[in-house]
């Protein structure tokens, strides 16, 4: 078996680009990459850089999710689009950001691994030793009440329906159950059982909180149909479910 060091002088280099807004994360990874036993050369990009040359020669790229989440995944999404052969890798650090939303959102945007920043230095290293290997690495710390997540994760057969989507539209939008339930054709009552269903499974205490989450995980903006008054009015007996 050859020496750490032999290895380092005979294996070729591995580019990786870090894209973040957060200078000291570029600092801490390069650390992180320095205590590799491969050789790895790290360049920082800003989120705000629309030229994607950076990523022309690069074999691995970073995304931070910290702090603009949909915009970091769109990032995962345009690069995996743009070059099927770069092993994206999305960094978490928030227990709370990892949710059966988010954690799908990802996965479905081309991403081949997902690093949690509370792990150590040392298993930080082995991960990237890993990527740089061609291995997916999926290393996610979810917060006792989310355990569901991982059933939802490996076990769910369907994807999330379009009926959950468009609840959490309305949620956003600060609509009651009746006003949701006529726009959707289903009762009242089944209205209060997705709602209970989706804030149970997301962690959170109650129904403000979720209309909150909703609209700061982007299913409140331009993009999102309004309803009239018209369109709330009753346009068929709701069903129930």
């Amino acid at each position: 078996m050859r020496s750490a060091p032999e290895n380092r002088a005979r294996a070729p280099k591995v580019r990786i680009i870090l894209i973040t807004e957060r200078a000291a994360l570029a600092t801490f990874f390069r650390e992180v990459a320095d205590s590799a036993r491969v050789d790895f050369v790290l360049e920082r990009v800003s989120f705000e850089s629309n030229d994607h040359e950076y990523a022309d020669s690069a074999a691995v790229a970073l995304v931070d999710l910290a702090l603009e989440p949909l915009a970091a995944i769109s990032r995962c999404r345009e690069l995996a689009s743009l070059r099927p052969d770069l092993f994206v890798v999305g960094l978490v650090c928030c227990p709370y950001a990892v949710t059966p939303w988010s954690l799908h959102a990802l996965l479905a945007s081309g991403i081949a691994s997902i690093l949690d920043l509370r792990a150590s230095r040392d298993e930080l290293a082995a991960a990237l030793e890993a990527i740089a290997d061609g291995v997916s690495v999926l290393d996610v710390r979810v917060r006792w009440r989310h355990r569901p997540l991982l059933r939802d994760l490996f076990a769910r057969d369907e994807p999330r329906t379009d009926l959950d989507l468009r609840m959490l539209e309305l949620l956003a939008l600060g609509l009651p159950d009746h006003e949701i339930g006529r726009l959707l054709h289903l009762s009242p009552h089944t209205i209060k059982h997705h709602v209970e269903q989706l804030r149970w499974e997301l962690g959170l205490r109650n129904r403000i909180e979720l209309a909150a989450w909703a609209g700061r995980h982007g299913f409140y903006g331009d993009n999102v149909h309004r309803p009239d008054p018209d369109e709330i009015a009753p346009l068929a007996t709701p069903r129930a479910v």
